[in-house]
């Protein structure tokens, strides 16, 4: 049953110091609420809408590194003294 992989995986994720971000998603409209989760992933990271549906079929991870030459994150941040804590999180510029 898949419950049991995301139940296996969120115990992955919770355990990983490193790991931050986990996106849920499912074909059609599971987890989507109706739209094309693959197009707006496409649109964001500029990545082929194709490369986007096989990369996302099944588990895909990647590195902090890996994310960012993705598109999926604008900046990797190394240590916390390296982090803006001035104020809140802004979109980047």
């Amino acid at each position: 049953m898949r419950l049991h992989r995301l139940d296996e995986i969120i115990v992955e994720v919770h355990e990983d110091p490193d790991l931050q971000v986990l996106v849920l998603r499912g074909r059609g409209n599971t987890f989507c609420s109706g739209f094309d989760l693959d197009e707006l992933l496409a649109e964001h990271t500029g990545q082929p809408v194709e490369k986007i549906h096989r990369d996302t079929d099944r588990d895909f991870v990647m590195g902090a590194a890996e994310a960012k030459e993705y598109g999926l994150i604008d900046e990797v941040i190394s240590s916390r003294s390296a982090a803006d804590m001035s104020g809140p999180i802004t979109r980047a510029s």
